[in-house]
């Protein structure tokens, strides 16, 4: 097969039923009733006109690689409540941007990751990395695991 590399993927980006895809995804998120530092959510999207509005906005951000800031707040940690960690929520225009982005991106990337690579995959999770390492333990007698994951510095 003929290793053939990917070129003006930026011309999708300016496509409108690609932006339209991203802003309903975003829009059907949970997420997208938490505002970001424009205050902005969902029910401010819910006219023809304002989606018409978010979509050159969204075009303009991919169009300056600009994105605006970030709120933070800090929420429970999992399984130590009394314990804090932080989170970035973007603005809807920023977040509709990065999955068209993602969008294009993404197949191109999974096609060449390794069948085994569990991390930050789409349907894929901790859980099915678990059940792999026990099929491999229960049938191949396998005793060791390596966990290569990095972790970076972090900063709050």
């Amino acid at each position: 097969m003929e290793q053939r590399p990917f070129s003006k993927l930026h011309h999708l980006l300016r496509w409108n039923v690609w932006i339209d895809l991203s802003i309903e995804r975003v829009l059907r998120n949970k997420g997208a009733h938490t505002p970001g530092v424009d205050n902005k959510t969902k029910k401010d999207y819910a006219t023809p006109e304002a989606r018409q509005r978010l979509r050159e906005d969204v075009k303009q951000v991919l169009r300056l690689y600009s994105s605006s800031p970030v709120r933070r707040i800090f929420i429970p940690k999992n399984h130590k409540p009394h314990e804090k960690r932080p989170l970035g929520i973007p603005t809807i225009v920023d977040r509709a941007a990065q999955d068209a982005v993602r969008s294009i991106l993404e197949p191109i990337y999974e096609g060449k990751q390794h069948p085994h690579s569990y991390g930050f995959r789409p349907y894929r999770c901790t859980h099915h990395a678990i059940e792999r390492i026990r099929f491999l333990i229960g049938r191949h007698r396998y005793c060791w695991v390596v966990d290569l994951t990095s972790r970076g510095s972090s900063t709050t």
